[in-house]
């Protein structure tokens, strides 16, 4: 047991004394209930000074678009608090010292017609999603198009959030990525993303299903997260005012491109598939190949799993590859015993909780906690930028053999609601001397 963080709750108080009494929250509540102050969300956004804490009661509201601002967005739950998504949710342009924190969110997708996008443009400061999820309204068709776009953005995290795909056959999707990453940094910290159904053709031809993620340009880390390529449409014959056509080839669940790089990091509960192909026609059109797990166009660290294909829509095509090489560099060990930092007890207030380390025996571990802000490189880049004050840095420990490093803190009450408190857990791996991470949140209500 660590007793490392008794400077650390000084270090706490004297943060916090003064920004705790800054903080402003309202509320918004779409019945318009005792003691709120905004029905509509945009208005909300729109109208709050920078810095603002919105507390979202239960209610289905309108999108939002936010830019240069710093502002705390916290749903009372992810399944009664609804966005609908019928136009884009934009994040961005920010300055470096603004930023941005959405939590307990539910974007849902109109059933017919053109749903929006989430956007992520020109955020310089952090923005962290927790909880959010994006629900693909069952029998939603070609105009749907709920998708995130991630650019010139240097330090994005999302915590246990959920891209669901239309699990019905009349899905279109498109064969675009679910999610593309441009010129940005991010990381994925659990959770569950699926690229949609790719598109029925016509006139003799099918498209090919979207990747889940497309990162071009840019970094990417995900841990412990469940990604699955699009599965292909199914064959179908002729009907009236088309032609048949072949069912779909599956989609990638990850795709690297230019000079993006990839650090993925799996454990039990990891998941990282290509989409299935899609199936014959019932009398006359063949089915299609499986999608790959990943596409290899620029660097890639994969530790503790390997990518599965997607597996043929029919004997005569074959699976998917679980790495398909396209001019980039793979490092693979499927047998790794990547880190991973989780915590025990219930984050309120005044509580305590611990953080527990796991890492190979005999590694040397230590976590970086500060507030609002963090974002670590991998690999070669080491720690790269680090966007955080204050900072407090353990001494290095090393795991023991007999389980995971356990690490209290006690959670004080000044803390302003809406701020986070971030952890990152790096461990030094000695028979090869790399450093390996692993962030935390911890985000009191």
């Amino acid at each position: 047991m660590a007793h490392i963080f008794l400077p650390f709750a000084a270090v706490l108080v004297l943060a916090l004394g003064t920004s705790a009494s800054r903080a402003q929250v309202f509320i918004v509540d779409a019945a318009g209930g005792p003691g709120a102050q905004f029905t509509s969300l945009p208005a909300a956004v729109a109208a709050v000074p920078s810095g603002a804490v919105l507390r979202v009661r239960a209610g289905t509201y309108a999108p939002f678009a936010l830019a240069q601002k710093s502002l705390v967005v916290l749903g009372e739950d992810s399944s009664t608090v609804v966005i609908d998504f019928a136009s884009d949710l934009s994040i961005g342009p920010n300055g470096p010292a603004e930023f941005v924190r959405l939590r307990h969110l539910r974007l849902r997708v109109p059933q017919v017609g053109a749903a929006g996008r989430l956007r992520i443009e020109g955020a310089l400061g952090s923005v962290v999603l927790e909880d959010v999820q994006v629900d693909a309204g069952l029998g939603t068709y070609l105009l749907v198009m709920d998708r995130c776009l991630i650019s010139d953005s240097p330090n994005v995290h999302l915590v246990g959030c959920t891209m669901s795909a239309d699990p019905s056959p009349v899905d279109g999707g498109a064969s675009l990525a679910r999610c593309e990453i441009l010129r940005s940094r991010v990381e994925v910290a659990g959770g569950s993303y699926s690229a949609h159904r790719g598109a029925k053709g016509f006139l003799g031809f099918t498209g090919p299903a979207g990747a889940a993620f497309v990162v071009e340009d840019a970094s990417l880390v995900l841990v412990d997260a469940q990604v699955l390529g699009g599965p292909g449409a199914p064959g179908h014959d002729v009907y009236p005012f088309h032609g048949g056509a072949p069912g779909g080839r599956g989609g990638a669940a990850i795709e690297l491109r230019g000079s993006a790089s990839l650090e993925l990091w799996g454990r039990s509960g990891t998941l990282v598939r290509g989409g299935d192909g899609g199936v014959p026609s019932p009398r006359v059109y063949p089915g299609a190949d499986g999608g790959d797990g990943l596409v290899v166009g620029a660097r890639a660290v994969v530790l503790g799993i390997t990518p599965q294909p997607g597996a043929p829509g029919d004997a005569q095509h074959v699976a998917g590859q679980a790495f398909r090489f396209a001019g980039g560099t793979l490092r693979h060990d499927p047998f790794a015993n990547a880190p991973r930092a989780r915590f025990v007890g219930v984050p309120a207030l005044g509580s305590t909780v611990f953080f527990e380390l796991e890492a190979p025996a005999g590694d040397y571990a230590l976590l970086l906690l500060g507030f609002e802000a963090l974002h670590a490189e991998l690999g070669d880049a080491v720690l790269g930028d680090l966007f955080t004050l204050p900072l407090f840095t353990t001494s290095a420990q090393l795991v023991p053999a007999s389980g995971p490093l356990a690490v209290p803190l006690f959670v004080n009450d000044l803390l302003p609601p809406g701020l986070a408190l971030y952890g990152q857990f790096v461990t030094l791996h000695v028979p090869t001397g790399e450093l390996r991470l692993s962030n935390l949140v911890l985000a009191p209500e």
